[in-house]
């Protein structure tokens, strides 16, 4: 009997441990090392802050430990970074977040994953600011005398935004505007409730070397997070010289809400105001 006994917890042992081999063999299988290419922000967006990647991947299917990885981009980075991190095939959703010094968001990134069984697959992750973010992207970092250059007003992370005031400051001596275009910040207005946009490049009465621009939509918006181009801006060399493009912190900069209230996070946006300008060196 004792025999008999000890013969059969032999076997449940022994069925047990093979159902473990399987199980582990199976997870192994079932991920895959990747390379994941983060899109780093900028040196002005404050790209060099970065301390540490935190990788979050979402399954329907089990629990998935965080990954973490120690960072410090290279003031002279191309602007990618590019990790090897493991994700299992039926993974649905990835989140990437970059902390600072203190284990404190700065940026953020997310994606849908689409996992291939066969081979590695690359995915690519674009990190932006945690918080409303007010900039400029220069179409080149240098002109000709004479030539024409553009710059395009990106507004990232904000929420039911209804009107939108600012004045730019440029040098009058080397750069003046011509043109300015509405951007794709706005696409989802139809043709029944457009948006509204006033500039004061083309008056004489304007003040040297400021050009305010407002914009309004003509229905609430539905109450989304935005980001996307405001508008782009179009500018006639002059002469020679380093002109610098920005932001003025004053009265005419709002952003607000259908009821008039400013939008959330408006103060760090106004924060994140030394950082949203640009200089362009005309030769």
């Amino acid at each position: 009997m004792k025999r008999t006994y000890q013969k059969g917890c032999f076997y449940w042992l022994l069925l047990f441990f093979i159902v473990l081999i399987l199980s582990c063999s199976f997870d192994e299988t079932e991920t895959a090392q990747t390379t994941l290419e983060l899109v780093l922000p900028s040196l002005s967006e404050g790209r060099s802050e970065i301390k540490m990647i935190r990788i979050l991947i979402q399954s329907d299917q089990r629990t998935i430990p965080q990954q973490d990885f120690s960072m410090t981009p290279s003031p002279d980075s191309s602007g990618f970074q590019s990790l090897n991190v493991f994700i299992p095939l039926d993974a649905e959703f990835i989140r990437v977040e970059a902390l600072g010094s203190y284990g404190e968001q700065l940026f953020v990134g997310e994606s849908v994953l689409s996992m291939e069984r066969e081979g590695i697959s690359e995915i690519r992750v674009q990190l932006d600011p945690i918080t409303p973010v007010l900039k400029f992207n220069l179409s080149s970092s240098f002109a000709d005398v004479g030539a024409d250059f553009q710059i395009e007003l990106e507004l990232k992370h904000v929420r039911s935004l209804f009107a939108l005031t600012l004045q730019i400051a440029y040098p009058d001596v080397f750069i003046e505007p011509y043109a300015v275009e509405l951007g794709d910040f706005w696409q989802s207005a139809d043709e029944s409730a457009p948006v509204l946009m006033v500039s004061d490049y083309n008056l004489s009465a304007q003040p040297p070397g400021r050009l305010s621009l407002g914009f309004v939509r003509t229905v609430e918006s539905n109450g989304d997070m935005e980001s996307g181009k405001i508008a782009t801006i179009f500018f006639h060399t002059k002469q020679t010289g380093l002109a610098t493009i920005r932001v003025l912190e004053n009265p005419q900069l709002t952003a607000q809400q259908f009821d008039g209230s400013p939008v959330g996070n408006f103060e760090e946006l106004i924060g994140y105001l030394n950082r949203a300008q640009v200089q362009l060196e005309i030769r």
